[in-house]
């Protein structure tokens, strides 16, 4: 046996090299393909190891999560269904709040997924459509909060002018290139991105997916292209922000050479923006500039980027503002925003409404939990489970569709309003059982039972 372990051990090693070598012509047969990529996912941080920290992190994400859909949700209705708001500084911040929702239903949902999975991983499409989509938003609320700014140097500044200068046309111009320069920002560095190949470590180190910790898993030289990333998002981050602090402290002091009564007043106006740029700036300074980076800091701010401040930026537009809880208290109080009386109608509608607008995103928001989730499941089972969710999302839609357009939609017309009351009334009970029939086996295999069931008592009768 000692005589012919050598040769044995030199078989053993030619024929690993062997399976080496197929392994490795493989692996560069699959990168000439395509964008030269054979990495199918990536592997996710994981927060919490104990199993208390990770219930501790479920509470304080779902609350957060829902907290951020519920108060952005109802800025935005504030300022769409209540008249008085229709200005300039008030629709940049309904879209402000888009924003914010958009921004963290990127990450959040995932995050709160991944806390009880053992496999914390992501495809590699669905890291580059999360990238794409992070970059869209930051990109687009960069370009709304320096929109707000311009807003309020006119209001302050020039008073005389606001209403020429700040007109609906002008905050709409500014909203298309708030959107605008977001695609822009995302698409080129996303181009680049996508195109590189990834053929050896996936560990992002990160609880999602972003440029630069996924440039350093490429398989070629990045050091350019991480430079681009950092000159867009990094320099970009830092040369607005520093444009807006500079911009209300040049408001402030033109006010203060006007009339030093009125500094107050403007710094409390102002101070609401201000907490906010700080809010957002600080994080993607931190993430994109900080030369020596930590994964415990990186979590930090990025927990605050994705979770508290999209949470804390409706607090403050609406604790701060008196405009915004005056059309908070019209709202509550009335059933349309143009009737100045109190009326039980109102209270009825609005109740409704609230009713109907939760469930909505309560349902929506655990229908996404699960898509996220089956993901991680063989493709067999995650396709059977959409087909049978696909089902619950349509009637869903069926149901709160008429019912938001009753009772929220502010411009009623009665042939819109008869038709979406027949639809409820009659086409979505049909719809229903139509739906829930053909695409469930179940159902299809008890009614085919009743039938030879029925076939054959009437054989034996």
């Amino acid at each position: 046996n000692t005589s012919s372990s050598p040769l044995l051990i030199e078989s053993m090693d030619g024929a690993n090299d062997s399976v080496v070598i197929s392994e490795s012509s493989h692996l560069y047969d699959s990168m000439d393909q395509g964008n030269g990529s054979v990495v199918i996912e990536f592997v996710l941080l994981e927060l919490a190891q104990s199993l208390g920290m990770q219930f501790f992190l479920f509470l304080f994400f779902s609350l957060f999560y829902v907290g951020i859909i519920l108060a952005n949700i109802f800025i935005m209705f504030t300022v769409i269904f209540d008249y008085h708001l229709h200005s300039p500084m008030y629709i940049l911040l309904a879209n402000l709040s888009l924003v914010d929702l958009g921004l963290s239903s990127t990450t959040v949902p995932r995050m709160i997924s991944d806390l009880f999975s053992d496999c914390k991983i992501i495809s590699f499409h669905s890291c580059m459509i999360q990238m794409f989509f992070i970059h869209v938003m930051g990109g687009v609320e960069m370009v709304l909060l320096a929109a707000m700014a311009y807003d309020r140097y006119t209001a302050v500044c020039k008073p005389l002018h606001y209403l020429t200068v700040m007109n609906l046309k002008m905050c709409m111009l500014l909203i298309a290139a708030a959107w605008i320069i977001g695609m822009i920002h995302a698409v080129s560095q996303f181009l680049f991105v996508i195109n590189l190949p990834f053929c050896g470590p996936n560990n992002v180190g990160s609880f999602y997916c972003d440029f630069p910790r996924v440039i350093k898993l490429a398989c070629a030289d990045t050091y350019r292209l991480e430079f681009v990333v950092i000159a867009n998002s990094g320099f970009i981050s830092m040369g607005t922000f520093f444009f807006l602090i500079a911009s209300y402290i040049f408001i402030l002091v033109t006010v203060r050479q006007h009339s030093s009564k009125d500094l107050s007043k403007a710094f409390f106006t102002l101070s609401a923006h201000i907490t906010v740029v700080v809010l957002f700036f600080t994080p993607c300074l931190f993430l994109y500039l900080w030369p020596f980076p930590t994964k415990s800091l990186d979590t930090f701010f990025a927990i605050v980027d994705f979770v508290v401040t999209p949470v804390l930026n409706p607090a403050i537009y609406t604790l701060r503002n008196r405009d915004m809880q005056v059309a908070m208290r019209r709202l509550s109080r009335q059933g349309s925003p143009d009737s100045p009386v109190q009326t039980p109608i109102g209270w009825i509608s609005w109740s409704l409404l609230t009713v109907v607008v939760c469930s909505f995103i309560l349902l929506i928001v655990s229908y996404t939990i699960i898509l996220v989730t089956i993901q991680h499941r063989p493709s067999d089972r995650s396709s059977k489970a959409l087909s049978a969710l696909t089902a619950h999302i349509t009637v869903v839609f069926f149901f709160v569709g008429p019912c938001i357009f009753i009772y929220a939609w502010p411009f009623p017309i009665k042939s819109l309003d008869k038709f979406f009351a027949m639809f409820y009334s009659v086409v979505t009970h049909l719809l229903n059982r139509i739906i829930y029939t053909l695409r469930n086996k179940d159902t299809k295999t008890a009614v085919k039972c009743l039938r030879n069931c029925n076939v054959n008592f009437r054989v034996n009768s």
